[in-house]
């Protein structure tokens, strides 16, 4: 998520290598993968001292979640994996029913993603 965050805002990051991340950002070309002291380092200096690289990197950021992650394609995410395996479901009573669900964040990613839909839900109900 803070890829994301930073992204939008067409800031170039630098993040540790975690599998999220390494199944997200193109090394090099919408941000920066570190897993190491020296890694960190060389990705930092690369920023600092190449601004065309640091202002290509966050206008592709952008551009990618801009194309990948904004609203409406995740509405159209939602709603075709919800056509696909709601079948015909019909509900009794005449109380609206609201399904709240959470899939874009990985389990373990407990922390700002998780919170955000946690108080939707409150609000909500």
């Amino acid at each position: 998520m803070k890829w994301l965050e930073a992204a939008v805002l067409q800031i170039p990051s630098i993040v540790s290598g975690t599998r999220t991340y390494r199944e997200i950002i193109k090394n090099g070309i919408d941000g920066f993968l570190a897993d190491s002291p020296s890694e960190w380092q060389a990705a930092l200096r690369e920023l600092i001292t190449r601004p065309r690289l640091r202002e290509q990197v966050g206008a592709n950021a952008r551009e990618r979640a801009m194309r990948e992650y904004a609203l409406e394609v995740a509405a159209r995410t939602l709603e075709t994996a919800f056509d696909t395996h709601s079948g015909d479901i019909r509900t009794k009573g005449t109380r609206t029913r609201v399904l709240i669900c959470n899939v874009f964040y990985a389990p373990q990613s407990y922390g700002g993603a998780t919170r955000v839909v946690e108080d939707n839900v409150r609000i909500f109900c």
